[in-house]
Parts: structure tokens; sequence; C-alpha cells
């Protein structure tokens, strides 16, 4: 029988949630998404957290904790999902293996199509878009291999340069902006 782990939903008082993974466990790339999802949206999605005595720790959250700790005008309580764990090993168990697998990536053909039926606007960059499918295997492993290699860290001034940039091309897949300033720049340049 699947066992049910969601222990109670209610308000808590949210900056005092403890993190349960290292702070730098993850970049947050998404930051100005998560930003503008809750400025347009307000608070629509519960933290998950687990609760060790008196301890509250966050299971799922950490990035929406981090921005709401530099936004004005956030409620005291937020909802928080409690999650059954054990102990704190299956509490991170439960942190890595349920609410950091990586997400189905959307169709675009249906996610166009759908948009246009439902006549509402999205932020189509904060979302895991599938292009296009790749039906060479070969292929599919070569740009999976190139995907895995370009990475970066940016600062919060270069995080808002390139949404800047971004925003100056228009609404594309962070890939293709790069492939963008590169002809522009390899123009001006010379260098290609």
């Amino acid at each position: 029988m699947i066992e049910n782990r969601i222990v109670k939903t209610e308000l808590i008082k949210w900056r005092e949630i403890k993190p349960l993974q290292p702070d730098n466990l993850k970049h947050i790339f998404n930051y100005k998404y998560i930003e503008d999802s809750i400025l347009t949206h307000g608070f629509s999605m519960p933290f998950f957290v687990w609760q060790n005595g008196n301890d509250i720790f966050a299971v799922d959250g950490h990035s929406r904790i981090e921005v709401l700790n530099n936004l004005e005008n956030v409620p005291e309580e937020l909802p928080a999902t409690f999650i059954n764990a054990k102990d704190r090993k299956e509490a991170i168990e439960i942190l890595l293996e349920v609410f950091n697998q990586k997400s189905n990536p959307i169709a675009n053909e249906v996610l166009t199509e759908w948009v246009e039926i439902e006549q509402i606007s999205v932020n189509v960059q904060s979302l895991n878009v599938k292009i296009e499918d790749v039906e060479d295997k070969d292929h599919a492993d070569n740009v999976k291999e190139l995907t895995n290699m370009i990475a970066c860290t940016l600062t919060d001034e270069e995080s808002e340069i390139w949404l800047h940039i971004t925003e100056k091309l228009g609404k594309m897949k962070d890939k293709n902006a790069i492939f963008e300033l590169i002809k522009l720049y390899s123009n001006e340049t010379n260098i290609i």
C-alpha cells in the first residue's frame, strides 16, 4: 500500500523555517521568475516542511524563502504542508528524490495552442519547454552532452544584465539568446 506522507497543511511563521539542505546546494537561476510569479500571483503553493521536535525544516521552498526575505509586505504566516519522515536522513531523501526530480518538459506546440485558446499570457522563459523532438539518437546524445557542459553562475548584477538582454532579444530560451549574442558579437568583431 502506498504510504500517505502528508500530515497536515497549516499556517506557520515561515521566517522560522530552518534549511534542511546546504545553502550552496543549488544555484537559483530562476530567482527573478520566482519573484515575478509571487508578485503577480501571490503565494500560491505551500512550503513543504518536516518537523523534528519544535524545529521545522524546509523540504521544498528554499528558493521561495530566499525570495520572500527580499520582498516587502509579506504576511508573517504562510501555508506549509507537513511531511512525515522518521528522521533527518529520510527527510533529506524525500527532499532530493521527490522535490528535486527533473521536470517533464512542456511540448511547445501544445503550450502555444493552449495559451491561445485560453487567451492567457505566460512567461515561457520560466517554463521547461521542449522546443523540438530529436529523432536522431546520435544527435540527441550530442545535444545532451553539450547541454550538460554549458553552465555558468551569474552575480546579481550579471543576472540583471542578462534579463535586460533577453528582454531586448524577445522571448526565447536562454540557449537561443546565447547563440543570438554570439552571432551579434561575431559580426561586430569578425571572429567567426
